[in-house]
């Protein structure tokens, strides 16, 4: 079965393609650092790293992985994802998230680095094929072209519990009547249309469109084209609103956090601006809207004075995953939040029973 995975050589124009590949799993995942080449190797169906050398060739082109079709998509990341897992004993949600993210002979993109380990710790698990199976339709989700990909794109989740962030930071915000009207004019061309559930009311910049997505997402997220159509949809109706330039703020269905040189950052959504976007970082001091679009615009995650927006004890997120998930909790008990960290090396909170 392996001999057959590895029937596919992935030819790269020179060496420094797999370095660059493995520096960037090395930084992902230090605890396999010592396996990093072996492991690209493997993946791209070379005996040792000289053949892998001596096969390279100035006329190999880096793939742009989203303009393979979704099941080209899918056979490439599926057929790494089993290496990964059933040679080298990592999860098979890690396997696939390294799969789909940084497939050998495509474009890289950067991860981050996961806090737990990335290995399996009791052997691989007997329903092992369910779990691929379930993986593959994730994967599904994020392509525009598939029927999992338009049911993510069309949903639409419960938004309460964004209003009462939107309230708790003191925001001013309007819910929105019927602007079906002005939004014809995309819909007259069959595009997906992202309606805006209210307005905030700023001083400096006027309405700004507020949107809750269907899906969430995490920073650095690569290979998503459903976020980039609700992105690009986002902006383009709050140009259509408040004209070339105008900002929209876009919330994802629920938070995120991660750990940075011991802060902890949450991230709610988007900000789309100027045909661009940047990740949604708050905490309980965002109350200007102007200043905090100034400031995002302005600074990355990677960068140190990103600790303006350290949410401290995780308090704003705590917040908002304890409203938007208390109706899952039995009647009449408490709960608590637990950190549950994904393959990408940001967390969910997950409300449970206290």
């Amino acid at each position: 079965m392996i001999e057959q995975l590895q029937e596919n050589v992935v030819v790269v124009p020179d060496p420094q393609y797999a370095l660059d590949w493995v520096a960037c799993f090395k930084n992902g995942f230090p605890e396999l650092k010592d396996r990093a080449r072996d492991i690209y190797l493997t993946l791209t169906g070379h005996a040792d790293w000289d053949a892998m050398v001596n096969s390279c060739s100035p006329n190999a082109e880096i793939v742009d992985f989203e303009t393979l079709t979704p099941e080209m998509r899918s056979q490439k990341s599926s057929r790494m994802r089993k290496l990964l897992v059933e040679c080298f004993n990592i999860r098979p949600t890690v396997a696939n998230h390294v799969a789909w993210l940084i497939p050998p002979g495509c474009y890289l993109w950067d991860l981050h680095t996961l806090e737990s380990s990335a290995l399996l710790q009791d052997g691989q698990p007997p329903n092992l094929e369910q779990i691929y199976a379930e993986l593959d339709a994730l994967n599904m989700g994020f392509c525009t072209s598939t029927e999992q990909g338009q049911a993510r794109l069309h949903r639409r989740p419960e938004i309460g519990a964004h209003i009462g962030l939107c309230k708790l930071l003191g925001w001013n915000l309007e819910l929105a009547g019927d602007v079906d009207h002005q939004l014809t004019v995309f819909k007259d061309h069959d595009l997906f249309v992202a309606e805006p559930i209210g307005f905030v009311k700023d001083p400096d910049l006027g309405r700004v469109p507020v949107f809750v997505a269907g899906f969430s997402s995490t920073p650095g997220h690569a290979h998503d084209q459903v976020l980039v159509e609700y992105l690009a949809a986002a902006l383009a109706t709050a140009e259509l609103l408040g004209g070339n330039g105008a900002p929209g703020i876009v919330f994802y269905e629920n938070s995120v956090c991660r750990k940075k040189d011991g802060d902890y950052y949450s991230c709610f959504g988007s900000v789309v601006i100027n045909s661009d976007w940047k990740d949604l970082f708050l905490n309980k001091s965002c109350t200007s809207v102007g200043d905090l679009l100034v400031n995002l615009m302005t600074t990355s995650f990677q960068e140190s004075n990103i600790t303006i927006f350290a949410d401290r004890n995780l308090y704003l997120q705590q917040m908002f995953e304890f409203a938007r998930q208390k109706h899952l909790l039995p009647p009449g008990t408490s709960g608590t939040v637990f950190g549950i960290e994904g393959p990408s090396g940001w967390s969910n909170l997950e409300l449970r029973p206290t």
